[in-house]
């Protein structure tokens, strides 16, 4: 007797493929919610992993078929293996300078391209197209840089 029925059995290992994506997700928000809380012009980021898990859930309803391309595999593979590489040492700037936005945006890259390529190995270009707007929506809860942040509001001051 087993678990799950056996067509459900099938799914878990490819289930589990969506993990490093969602735990670079979660590191991301855990080291934005120090700017989310103590800055109140980015307190709407609390909010921001809610909203885009809806929209990604709604968009998930309406996927078009999936069409994973053949040839990328092995490519698609050795990038997102790059993407889980490049986050130690991205965690070891983190914890010694835990507030560098610039830092924080090649976190949030990291994730998003991580995402990305497993959304375009798993379904191909049509999905990445699709759900390109939830993963992207994700990068609003990232604050700005000091320059950039600087310039915009006193030009608009």
């Amino acid at each position: 007797m087993t678990l799950l029925p056996r067509r459900d059995a099938a799914a878990w290992p490819r289930l589990l493929l969506w993990a490093p994506p969602v735990l670079l997700w979660l590191l991301v928000f855990n080291r934005l919610r120090v700017d989310w809380s103590v800055n109140p012009q980015y307190s709407y980021g609390w909010i921001v992993p809610l909203l885009g898990a809806l929209v990604l859930w709604r968009r998930w309803k309406a996927r078009p078929p999936a069409r994973p391309p053949a040839g990328l595999r092995v490519p698609g593979t050795i990038l997102l293996a790059g993407v889980l590489a490049g986050w130690l040492p991205l965690e070891l700037v983190l914890e010694s300078n835990p507030e560098w936005r610039f830092a924080l945006w090649l976190a949030a890259g990291l994730a998003a391209g991580g995402s990305l390529g497993m959304l375009l190995l798993a379904g191909g270009r049509p999905w990445l197209r699709h759900f390109a707007f939830p993963i992207g929506f994700l990068l609003i809860a990232v604050p700005w840089p000091t320059g950039l942040e600087n310039a915009v509001i006193q030009g608009l001051m």
